[in-house]
């Protein structure tokens, strides 16, 4: 196993870092393919189909957003390109990043290696701003609620490859709802 690690200033590499600890001389964030140097890219599978028995960690949202490259855009007309390029997601500790529900592949939000994100809204804006105020306050932010065109059930959130909030996630020993963003701001 060639074990890599994305570039400097990658928060996919930071966090990385941050889960598992600091990495022997043996993990580099690039790789020389047809005589060039290369950094390794968050989410991008390159580095795999150019090194054998490479390994790199990418972000299980970012894989199954771009696996459904064709079908966001047949649904919502954006452009997500696939660069995974042939790069295939392991488990750890035997649980796999990914659930199979009716057909699809979803986060699996038990996965023990979990990262939370967060969409950044000035409070200045949220509170000026019935749009954004409906797009992020609270559990029934749309955000975190719409359904995709022409389904009642479908999340738009989690075609997108993030992981459904209903109920809670726990990552890390905190409890994560839709809207609890607006808990953590400091502006």
């Amino acid at each position: 196993i060639v074990p890599f690690i994305p570039q400097a200033g990658s928060g996919t590499r930071s966090f990385w870092q941050s889960t598992i600890g600091s990495f022997g001389p043996s993990v580099t964030d690039s790789y020389t393919a047809g005589g060039t140097s290369h950094d390794v890219q968050p989410n991008d599978g390159t580095v795999t189909t150019q090194v054998p028995n490479a390994i790199v960690p990418v972000s299980v949202a970012s894989w199954l957003g771009q696996s459904r490259s064709a079908e966001l855009e047949g649904h919502y007309g954006t452009v997500v390109k696939d660069r995974r390029f042939g790069a295939v997601l392991g488990s750890v500790s035997g649980v796999t990043p990914t659930v199979m529900a009716h057909g699809v592949q979803y986060l699996n939000t038990e996965f023990p290696i979990l990262r939370p994100v967060f969409t950044v809204v000035q409070h200045a804006e949220l509170t000026s701003s019935p749009v954004l105020a409906a797009l992020f306050e609270g559990d029934g932010g749309l955000a975190y609620t719409a359904t995709r065109p022409g389904t009642v059930d479908q999340l738009v959130i989690t075609d997108f490859g993030f992981g459904d909030l209903t109920g809670g996630v726990t990552i890390y020993n905190v409890t994560y709802h839709p809207g609890d963003a607006t808990s953590f701001r400091t502006n």
